[in-house]
């Protein structure tokens, strides 16, 4: 029976129950208003369920993402923590698919937003690992939202013990990922691109890819089954979205995509019409299927799990509307645990505590504001051994000549003007660089007659690319702008929008400018303006090893990494290598100057796991070409190493 209240709380009615917890709809009368209200089942929680419970909530409150449910509280009552959230008034994607499969244009909009969940999720040290439609929630106006981290993964700074034990397996068996499903140790967040995958799959389908007669066969097709063919099922869709799908469900990590973003972006070419590149693929001498041997291994492992698979309705429903019907007999060939995800134990020698995975280190660091525009160009190229302020002294051999380095010339997209967005290919290593100037063309002319330079530097002396990289170079990243140095006119392209104001991060559609709002110059949505969208996906799509941003200004130069929150996350080694080599101050450029900003660009790229730095030159129209060719040289030789 439902209380009636819990804290502060009434409660309105169950919106759902498990073996683990029960949510409510709740009224908070202080604020008047409807919100989701969710706490242990059982009277005597185990202390299992409780810390699974503390973990849920250390990970959402660590989350501040316009794509995940927010944590309004977290509190006792009677001796049972509970966890008050946004009651999310349009339903789940389960209660969607359920209705009708989703068009391609609805699909790519809900990967879009999921998939920036889960990037910015990974990026502050938290894996899902039970993402599916049940856990996929919209608001009044279709938004998607991510909930449920109910058995989340956390790593942290400090490390610290896992909840799970060696071999423990949890997730929903329908959207499990291979490793999951066997239960390997050291999952990271690629267990989730895989589950997205199959909810792409099931979104376009309205089934998902492996159907079994029972949850033990179901796990297995995970392991060793064919990636089935969509387009078998929707012979309406572009080619591309196989690929996709294919690099998605990859059955190992490494096959897959490295993160959410890259997912998406390839999704919107696909759905584009665009050619889509394979997954890679293992070296020939491998099999592509499991060593019969571990497949025996496998069975018994599962066999154990859902043997156990009573405790899968420790599950709870997420914070939503109760469905008309129930998701688990709305297909009859769909094998789902009744409460969703198992939490199960697989022995293990000496079933003690693993370790989580290994601390991420974070620095604290620095952001970006704004830059870039075409300018002089008649700064003498230097030499390749013209002395640098401030260079490094190389304590390494010098880089191997690349294999590739013959200059390409490219236009990466086009503004809606069709002005083309310009850029220099070199070489063809792993590692990808990218130098981009033209941010803020107008604004900053320095950045364009930099990039540039750099051109014409790299076109005469290839040998200075290593062979391990491959180097973009980005003439002018918004060649709209009007020429107004230092001036917001500017910034602006012809929609009157700063292409540094457009990123999805802490986005604003009255973007800050000196902390000022200056109205739609955020664009009417992140990633709106076809400029900024093509540099994004590009960046994403070549799974960048480092990003460098020219931008002004600061008066003795500045190397800023990017930062979506209270620290930076990978940026700050990049950040203080090119500093240090240019002879550039390392800082903060929210901290340093008490500006904050709304959709820059370094800041979105450091939250999905790319480091990126905003380089402020000295001037607008000063391009300081010594300080940033040292600064250059320094970040393609760490990356070619």
């Amino acid at each position: 029976m439902a209380p009636s209240s819990i804290g502060r709380y009434t409660i309105i009615r169950p919106l759902g129950a498990g073996g683990m917890a029960d949510v409510y709809l709740a009224r908070d009368p202080q604020l008047n208003r409807e919100v989701a209200l969710k706490m242990p089942a059982l009277e005597r929680p185990s202390p299992d369920a409780l810390a699974r419970f503390r973990v849920e909530a250390r990970a959402v409150a660590r989350l501040e993402h316009a794509a995940i449910v927010p944590l309004y509280e977290y509190g006792d009552h009677a001796g049972r923590p509970f966890l008050v959230m946004r009651y999310m008034h349009g339903g789940s994607l389960a209660d969607r698919i359920d209705q009708r499969r989703a068009t391609l244009a609805e699909a790519v909009a809900v990967v879009d937003q999921i998939a920036a969940a889960l990037d910015y999720a990974h990026a502050q040290g938290v894996i899902h690992r039970d993402v599916k439609p049940g856990n996929i929630l919209f608001d009044d106006a279709g938004a998607a939202y991510l909930t449920d981290f109910g058995i989340a993964r956390m790593i942290d700074a400090g490390g610290g013990k896992s909840l799970t034990q060696t071999g423990l397996i949890v997730g929903t068996v329908a959207y499990m990922s291979p490793e999951q499903a066997l239960g390997r140790p050291n999952l990271d967040g690629r267990v989730d691109i895989y589950s997205l995958g199959v909810v792409l799959y099931e979104m376009l389908t309205g089934d998902i890819p492996y159907q079994a007669d029972s949850q033990l066969q179901q796990a297995m097709l995970h392991v060793n089954a064919p990636i089935p063919s969509i387009r078998e099922r929707r012979r309406d869709l572009p080619p591309g979205i196989q690929a996709v799908i294919e690099r998605a469900l990859a059955k190992e990590p490494a096959q897959r995509y490295a993160g959410g973003a890259a997912l998406a972006a390839d999704l919107r070419r696909a759905a584009a019409g665009q050619a889509i590149a394979r997954a890679p693929q293992p070296a020939k001498e491998q099999s592509r299927g499991f060593p019969m041997w571990l497949m025996i291994a496998a069975v018994a492992v599962v066999a154990v799990v859902l043997g156990m698979m009573a405790l899968g309705n420790d599950r709870q429903p997420p914070a939503t509307p109760a469905s008309a019907s129930a998701r688990s007999s709305a297909s009859a060939d769909r094998v789902t645990p009744a409460g969703g995800g198992a939490v199960v134990e697989q022995p293990s020698p000496a079933n003690e505590p693993t370790e989580e995975l290994q601390s991420i280190a974070v620095e604290t660091g620095p952001t970006s504001t704004a830059v870039p525009a075409p300018g002089e160009t008649a700064t003498p190229r230097p030499s390749p051994d013209a002395p640098t302020p401030d260079a490094p002294t190389p304590t390494a051999p010098p880089p191997t000549i690349a294999a590739d380095t013959e200059p390409e010339a490219l236009t990466i997209g086009r503004t809606d003007r069709g002005t083309p967005v310009e850029a220099v290919r070199f070489g063809d290593g792993a590692a990808t660089v990218f130098f981009i100037g033209g941010l803020h063309a107008g604004f900053a002319p320095a950045t364009v007659a930099l990039a540039r330079q750099a051109v014409d530097y790299f076109t005469d002396y290839p040998e200075r690319i290593p062979a391990g990289v491959t180097l973009y170079i980005v003439i002018s990243a918004s060649p709209d702008t009007s020429p107004a140095v230092g001036e917001l006119a500017g910034r602006l392209n012809s929609n009157g929008v700063d292409a540094n104001r457009n990123w999805d991060c802490s986005w604003a559609e009255d973007a800050r400018w000196r902390n000022q709002l200056i109205p739609g110059s955020g664009g009417p949505a992140p990633f709106s303006e076809p400029e900024v969208r093509a540099l994004a996906d590009l960046i994403v799509a070549e799974e960048a090893a480092a990003v460098v941003f020219w931008e002004a200004l600061a008066e003795n130069g500045l190397s800023s990494p990017g930062n979506c929150g209270v620290r930076t996350n990978v940026s700050g080694p990049l950040a203080t290598l090119y500093g240090t080599a240019a002879g550039y101050e390392i800082g903060d450029f929210e901290q340093e100057t008490g500006q904050l900003l709304n959709g820059d660009a370094s800041n979105w790229l450091d939250s999905i796991g790319i480091p990126a730095i905003a380089v402020l030159l000295p001037g607008y129209e000063t391009i300081d070409l010594a300080a940033n060719l040292a600064g250059m040289l320094a970040v393609l030789e760490a990356n070619g190493r």
